[in-house]
């Protein structure tokens, strides 16, 4: 069955790691979060995200995950393949995934700095934004 629980991973969104719990059932036991990994590997494990639940949604595509108001998440962090979108504004949940280098979910000015320095030379400071953790604004 490649549909089971095993194409999941508990993760705990007090310090937004996983761990080690293999199914759902133990890892909400536990108080924390079963987040289904996408199973479509024609996205390369690439995700819809509900920004407002914290849980990935079934939409397929960013189109659909955009126009749902939820947020396309790639598996590795990086825009590798849509290189032509470097002028869409970024978003504090890409910023906390692309730069939280030591996982503590907050943005250090250096690790901040970093990330803009080391991937986005090219565009303006319009491309910054300060985003709420605890009201998600």
């Amino acid at each position: 069955d490649e549909h089971g629980d095993e194409h999941g991973v508990c993760h705990d969104m007090s310090d937004h790691t996983n761990n080690e719990i293999d199914n759902e059932e133990d890892c909400e036991a536990g108080g924390f979060m079963w987040m289904e990994e996408d199973e479509h590997g024609d996205h390369e494990g690439d995700y819809c995200h509900d920004t407002e639940s914290h849980a990935n949604t079934n939409h397929t595509t960013e189109e659909e995950c955009e126009a749902a108001g939820h947020m396309w998440m790639e598996e590795d962090g990086h825009d590798d393949h849509h290189d032509d979108h470097h002028d869409e504004e970024m978003t504090a949940e890409h910023m906390l995934e692309a730069f939280d280098s030591n996982n503590d979910s907050h943005l250090s000015w250096d690790e901040l700095w970093a990330g803009m320095d080391a991937d986005h030379d090219d565009h303006g400071e319009e491309s910054m934004v300060c985003y709420d953790m605890s009201t998600h604004t």
